[in-house]
């Protein structure tokens, strides 16, 4: 099957947003209650077994108790981001510089990663298309950075010209060799990536990664200015 037209691509991108609007509710409605509600009853499992428990040893099951409520939470806290990330209009609700800033910031708060960001030109005029395919191409590369990456410090930069806006995304991680894990065309590439390249090519631009083993790495966007029938 030929690639759909340029014309008929802005309509595939809202289709992908619309799933993933859906998958958001889901979230909501499904794994955010059952963590909830297990962290309620672990917090009643505490009260029963520390009631029925010995001094000699209530002190070291407070605390393994104290461990797991502590991860029940972050993990709550994670898939509360995470369903509110899939909302575009969270995606939308500032400019592009200070929505990546706010990404960065909740990167830092997290993980302790240093961040920054610097930009030069207008944003003002990117579509809603181009502004949430951009910010998802962040999430998903600062995603990579915390989990993958040993980064202590990212960097995002942002340019806006006659010909387009470019997002460069560096980290100061131990990187790793790109043709290894991301051939070309051939089907192997992490689902990340793969998503990412084809956020960017339904807007008529591309995705650039650029990284070796011992780092840094820079996951680099660039999408051309809105045209009829493109953006």
């Amino acid at each position: 099957m030929d690639p759909a037209p340029l014309t008929q691509e802005p309509d595939l991108a809202a289709a992908n947003e619309r799933l993933l609007v859906r998958l958001g509710f889901d979230l909501h409605d499904g794994p955010l209650q059952q963590v909830h509600a297990l962290a309620q009853d672990l917090h009643l499992l505490r009260g029963q077994v520390l009631a029925l428990t010995g001094s000699d040893h209530r002190d070291q099951l407070a605390g393994r108790f104290g461990d797991l409520e502590s991860q029940l939470t972050e993990l709550h806290q994670d898939l509360r981001d995470l369903a509110h990330s899939l909302e575009p209009r969270s995606l939308l609700q500032q400019p592009l510089p200070q929505a990546v800033a706010r990404e960065l910031k909740r990167l830092g708060r997290r993980t302790g990663i240093a961040t920054s960001v610097e930009r030069d030109g207008a944003f003002d005029d990117l579509t809603a298309s181009q502004q949430i395919a951009l910010l998802r191409v962040l999430q998903e590369a600062l995603s990579n950075v915390r989990q993958h990456s040993g980064a202590g410090a990212v960097h995002v930069t942002l340019l806006a010209d006659e010909d387009g806006v470019a997002m460069a995304i560096r980290d100061d991680g131990h990187g790793f060799e790109p043709d290894a894990v991301v051939p070309e065309e051939d089907g192997r590439s992490g689902i990340g990536v793969v998503g990412m390249r084809e956020r960017l090519r339904l807007l008529g631009g591309h995705l650039e990664l650029a990284s070796a083993p011992g780092g840094p790495t820079v996951v680099r966007a660039l999408l051309p200015r809105w045209q009829a029938g493109i953006g």
